[in-house]
């Protein structure tokens, strides 16, 4: 039994995110690390940074084992502060049109502050150069988290601003087992994702439309409260931030070619510049089919999908 489309008209999808990656033929993967290994070649190690002196390179604040990154948060003294911990920096470089995600689970600890976000990496909050997606930004204190956009000017800095929801936080089930935290960024939208279910989308600002980015996770620790009031609990420590693994994907395109009739036996999944649908096409029975198209892509009479197939249909930006 088939579903029959009779639409007639351009059909477009602008927002939401359909199928992940790893999932949909029209992207391809261009980074991962499953962390057989603490991999020197894909990652820059912090050490003592001066925005962040307690990411430390030491084996104490990050391993490998068991196939997981770990990253400890220790109560043992780096500099003026009393704690220390781990983080890491892709050394690949990502542009718009990525896909970002990580498998990882949250400590247990109420100083635990995990993130994963992407980040240029240049000037400081107040810099027009400064540009930062968070994807994850954990507190463990309060059992929520926020997603937020950073960039300036000219002529507002946007550091603290744009933040996910009303109260820009949002909550996670069982935050102390595996999750998958995700991004998609592009030119037009930017979506943050909680194991594939969209809690955030926003349209991208022009100042995180056109640079690059790389991928940062790290173990920070919230010492104190939003009222500066102390809620260090020497108790808490060491807790670890465990990171299955983190993947990139980018979408495969192919933006000149317009498709008016897809054979699906023999069909180059990328982002194509339209495709039109009629009758004459035979969508396979069962499965799942994603469909990518600049312009728009149209669906005719007599246009059908099996009632037991996911067909899914986005509009992208060319890159």
């Amino acid at each position: 039994m088939k579903s029959i489309i009779i639409f007639t008209f351009l059909f477009t999808f602008y927002s939401g995110f359909s199928q992940t990656p790893s999932d949909d033929p029209n992207f391809e993967e261009i980074f991962s690390d499953d962390f057989a290994s603490l991999d020197r070649s894909k990652w820059k190690i912090y050490n003592g940074e001066s925005w962040c002196p307690t990411f430390i390179d030491d084996a104490s604040t990050i391993s490998v084992s068991g196939g997981k990154l770990n990253l400890t948060a220790n109560y043992t003294p780096s500099g003026s502060y009393p704690y220390t911990s781990g983080a890491i920096r892709s050394l690949q470089n990502f542009y718009p049109g990525t896909y970002f995600e990580c498998k990882s689970i949250i400590p247990i600890g109420i100083n635990a502050y995990p993130s994963f976000w992407v980040w240029d990496g240049l000037g400081a909050c107040d810099d027009n150069n400064y540009r930062e997606i968070d994807i994850l930004e954990w507190w463990n204190y309060y059992n929520v988290s926020s997603a937020n956009l950073h960039y300036c000017g000219p002529p507002v800095c946007y550091c603290d601003r744009d933040r996910t929801g009303p109260s820009f936080y949002y909550s996670i089930d069982n935050p102390h087992t595996s999750h998958i935290y995700s991004c998609f960024w592009n030119k037009n939208n930017i979506f943050i994702m909680t194991d594939q279910n969209i809690v955030k989308e926003w349209v991208t600002p022009s100042k995180l439309s056109t640079n690059s980015m790389r991928i940062e996770n790290g173990l920070a620790v919230l010492d104190k409260d939003k009222d500066g009031t102390s809620i260090l609990d020497v108790g808490s420590f060491p807790f670890t931030y465990q990171i299955d693994y983190i993947k990139a994907y980018r979408l495969k395109k192919d933006c000149d070619s317009v498709i008016t009739f897809i054979d699906f036996s023999t069909y180059i999944y990328k982002l194509k510049k339209s495709i039109s649908l009629s009758g004459s096409t035979t969508v396979p029975s069962g499965g799942t089919i994603s469909l990518r198209a600049v312009d728009f892509i149209e669906l005719k009479d007599g246009f059908e999908v099996p009632n037991n197939t996911n067909f899914y249909l986005n509009i992208n930006e060319c890159y």
